[in-house]
């Protein structure tokens, strides 16, 4: 995309499914099973991507990255290939215990994106009820290492209305976070923490499909004592809105008859609920109501083993016993049962949860020096970087290969381009980003600025107002080497997208002014001949106004 979007990084799936079995957790259950990508396709695939999109951020995802068997190995191949490009690399929220040192230190060597931890519960107790399988201790450990290495944000994310949740576990979120900044101060200061809460919602598929949410008295009570317990150990708090977790919760377990109310909520105008300002409770409300739906029915009592759901004829190849047996592990189906928690199948015994046949279906994983049942040796290889490439996949020009060390004395082009058609309608930052990712598709050695946040050393012409198209705008380039001109505007030219296009380059010397500096006045061309019709504009009226204009001796 040319404008900005939500996720500006290439995604790549790492792994799908997950088998940790936390109990809360929908998409663990209908991914099953584990099924990890090979190592070596993987650092295909994330080169091919890079070279055809010029992203300088890369994100691997799957449920627990963190589990990926060969996580460590892979990263140090990846940070081989990325560290010349400066394509930093970012995981999504990380299982506690998966984080290593090493790990973090592969992960910096470019810059330091956000780390995110999800204890999910503040005691270890409701963790275990939750199978979270994650003790305090770990998590501090974590957090110490990641605070240790340079960072200085880490989230952290909980959840309220948990099963089995009693008063002292949500005190016990406010001790952990006390525990963390204690851990953050041995470290330094200027630490940022971010607690997040979210309401826990009872999903179909999942062990606690049988269970009760909170009504939306006791969310916002329990929001309202974390709020304040946290402003006053100064950390940034985030939660979601207890109706809106009312709504989550409804549509999740209803049936049928909750239709005619989505659509009579969209037909009186409710539109993107998502958007705080835009979410209209009171309307929900109010055709709840007249559609006589028992919101208590739906959410708010612990539901018959028998029960037939209106999901039950939808099969995720997980057996509902299962489900079962693993609620009763974590609630107690008789009086006095201990919380059992599960092992994760993958590097433990099989759970039985009835979605592997052995032969076809089974969890695939990759080892470095373990092969076994659905397993495959992974052997780490030379560095896949940018010169092992084929003469099909690099561009005519010479490229900027790994190693090459900034010189003493950098290369400065400057480059005229024209900003015409759909391309006017880009914002300035926009239109930078437009040119540094044609400059990393097509490999040109553009120097990077030192320090904790390296930027390429691109510098751009004053901008001028949206939506106006402009024949000559400028570019400047800081490179570690010298290149023909012809071939940069060549090269750029067969990447940028149709209404940027580069005119002419030269090499300047390093002690000329700025762009900023250099240009003093603009010219704009005005077309009134080609106005939209309907204006009458009078041609005379304005050369007259404009004569009357230029004869000012100020303005």
């Amino acid at each position: 995309p040319f404008v900005q979007a939500i996720h500006n990084r290439l995604g790549f799936e790492i792994a799908r499914g997950c088998t940790r079995g936390c109990r809360f957790c929908q998409a663990g259950i209908i991914y099953r099973p584990v099924r990890e990508r090979d190592p070596d396709e993987i650092l295909r695939i994330i080169e091919e991507s890079l070279n055809n999109t010029g992203y300088d951020e890369l994100s691997l995802l799957s449920l627990s990255t963190g589990d990926y068997s060969c996580l460590e190995e892979l990263l140090v191949r990846l940070m081989e290939m990325l560290t010349e490009r400066k394509v930093a690399v970012s995981l999504p929220s990380m299982r506690v215990g998966t984080l290593s040192p090493r790990l973090a230190e592969e992960i910096k060597k470019v810059r330091k994106t956000g780390f995110t931890l999800a204890p999910e519960a503040g005691t270890e107790r409701l963790r275990r009820v939750i199978n979270k399988g994650i003790n305090e201790r770990d998590l501090i450990e974590t957090i110490s290492n990641v605070f240790s290495l340079g960072w200085r944000t880490i989230k952290l994310y909980f959840m309220i209305g948990l099963p089995t949740e009693r008063d002292e576990d949500i005190s016990a979120i406010v001790k952990l976070a006390e525990e963390v900044n204690r851990s953050s101060r041995r470290k330094g200061p200027h630490h940022n923490v971010t607690a997040s809460i979210s309401t826990f919602i009872p999903k179909p598929h999942t062990p606690f499909q049988w269970e009760s949410q909170i009504d939306i008295k006791r969310c916002r009570d329990r929001q309202s004592f974390l709020r304040k317990e946290l402003k006053k150990r100064r950390f940034d708090f985030k939660w979601q809105d207890a109706e809106m977790s009312l709504l989550e919760g409804l549509f999740s377990r209803g049936d049928r008859r909750l239709a005619s109310v989505i659509k009579r909520a969209f037909d009186k105008g409710c539109r993107f609920d998502a958007w705080g300002d835009q979410f209209k409770f009171d309307i929900w409300e109010g055709i709840l109501k007249e559609e006589g739906v028992d919101i208590a029915f739906y959410l708010y009592r612990r539901r018959p083993r028998d029960e037939v759901f209106p999901w039950n004829h939808i099969d995720t190849g997980v057996n509902r016993e299962f489900l079962w047996e693993e609620y009763g592990k974590a609630v107690g189906t008789t009086e006095g049962m201990i919380v059992e928690e599960t092992p994760d199948c993958k590097v433990g015994i099989c759970s039985t949860c009835g979605i592997c046949d052995f032969k076809t279906i089974k969890n695939i994983t990759f080892y470095k020096d373990v092969s076994g049942e659905g397993s495959k040796v992974f052997e780490p290889q030379e560095p896949c970087n940018i010169s092992q490439r084929s003469k099909e996949q690099i561009l005519k020009t010479k490229v900027h290969e790994p190693g090459v060390r900034h010189k003493e004395t950098p290369v400065r082009i400057r480059l005229s381009f024209t900003k015409t058609g759909d391309m006017r309608f880009l914002s300035h930052l926009e239109m930078a980003t437009v040119f540094i990712r044609a400059v990393n598709r097509v490999g040109l050695p553009i120097r990077y600025s030192r320090g904790f946040h390296p930027l390429p050393q691109i510098t751009f012409s004053p901008p001028i107002p949206l939506g106006l198209e402009s024949i000559t705008e400028y570019v400047e380039l800081m490179l570690d080497e010298c290149m023909e001109i012809d071939d940069i505007i060549e090269n750029l030219n067969g990447t940028l997208p149709d209404g940027l296009k580069v005119l002419l380059g030269k090499k300047i010397p390093l002690n000329l002014p700025s762009l900023s500096d250099t240009i003093k006045e603009n010219e704009y061309i005005i077309f009134v001949d080609k106005a939209p019709s309907g204006l009458n504009i009078d041609l005379q009226k304005i050369n007259y106004l404009i004569k009357e204009l230029l004869i000012k001796k100020s303005l």
